[in-house]
């Protein structure tokens, strides 16, 4: 015959009690009443453990970032990518003047505001262009179609800006009356990003009729940027790093990054015997980098008890772009 425990009263069968339903359910539902608020709190507890981590986490990596030696970040280990990966895919291209690796939708090396054509736009008053970079990369050249007519003169862009970067003059080449390209090489290459517009105007040296710039439609004159492009698939990695012994369980990953809806950003981390374990996004929100810039900020977690790690950076831009800053790892 059955019987009850003495704190709570679940039932005890005997070996030849007959299994009722009732009893299985009336004994659940005790259970859960009772640790319904374990069960809360435990969730709480889990939700403060992340978000102190996290705040440690950013704390830390500002006073490291200020010069000072922190010896408590050896639970973690972050870095940025204003110098070249430990590792990375072949042609991933790492941008000196943004901070980072960039990925964008692949559209060959070169792109042009306009197209080719007959159309010649006088110059005097100047021929203005501003479009869309369909790609990122590092322009390399600039190509004009033109022609002098009045004599030989030199053909220049004014006010040429790239994205954010500031306005310039440069002086492309003397024109002759023969219609011809000229090409400027930069000496230093210029960062674009995929989406940045490119503005500027082809103009003579003076205000008299002294050349042509020609396209397909009068006022949009055909101008080439020559670029070595980013790839649109590829990886990063960092270094095998320490992350200590404290008894933890679970690796919160944090990736800074610029992407539109197309670019995807997959993470995954590598123990010293080589065996990957790939992160599961949780969350992202808008933050800034070191430097001030505005980006996102993805988050990564997955179980993970080793002591030591390499995080891994999987990038496909799509068709739309990606641009990989900064990186965090930290453990619970």
């Amino acid at each position: 015959m059955a019987s009850y425990t003495e704190n709570i009263l679940l039932t005890l069968r005997g070996q030849s009690d007959p299994v009722e339903v009732e009893s299985f359910n009336r004994d659940n539902e005790i259970i859960d009443e009772l640790l319904a608020p374990v069960a809360v709190d435990y969730a709480v507890v889990r939700s403060a453990a992340r978000i102190n981590s996290y705040n440690v986490m950013k704390a830390i990596r500002a006073v490291s970032y200020g010069g000072i030696d922190v010896p408590e970040k050896n639970a973690m280990f972050f870095g940025d990518f204003d110098s070249e990966a430990y590792a990375a895919s072949e042609d991933a291209l790492h941008c000196t003047e943004k901070h980072g690796y960039m990925f964008s939708v692949s559209k060959g090396s070169s792109f042009a505001n306009g197209n080719a054509g007959d159309v010649g736009t006088e110059m005097n008053k100047g021929a203005a262009f501003s479009f869309e970079a369909p790609i990122s990369g590092y322009i390399t050249a600039i190509e004009v179609d033109v022609k002098a007519t009045n004599g030989a003169s030199n053909c220049y862009i004014r006010e040429l800006i790239v994205g954010d970067s500031a306005k310039k003059t440069i002086t492309i080449g003397q024109m002759t009356g023969t219609r011809s390209t000229l090409t400027y090489t930069f000496s230093t290459p210029v960062a674009v990003h995929k989406g940045d517009i490119i503005s500027g105007t082809l103009r003579t040296g003076s205000d008299g009729y002294y050349g042509e710039a020609y396209g397909a439609v009068l006022g949009e004159p055909y101008v080439k940027f020559s670029c070595t492009p980013a790839t649109q698939t590829g990886w990063i990695q960092t270094e095998i790093e320490p992350l200590g012994s404290m008894g933890h369980n679970e690796t919160r990953t944090y990736i800074q990054c610029l992407k539109d809806e197309n670019g995807k950003i997959r993470a995954s981390l590598i123990d010293e015997a080589g065996n990957e374990v790939e992160l599961e996004q949780v969350g992202s929100r808008t933050t800034v980098t070191k430097d001030g810039n505005t980006c996102v900020e993805l988050c990564f977690t997955a179980p993970f008890a080793k002591e030591a790690a390499a995080l891994k950076i999987c990038v496909d831009a799509g068709n739309g772009y990606a641009d990989i800053y900064n990186y965090a790892v930290t453990v619970l």
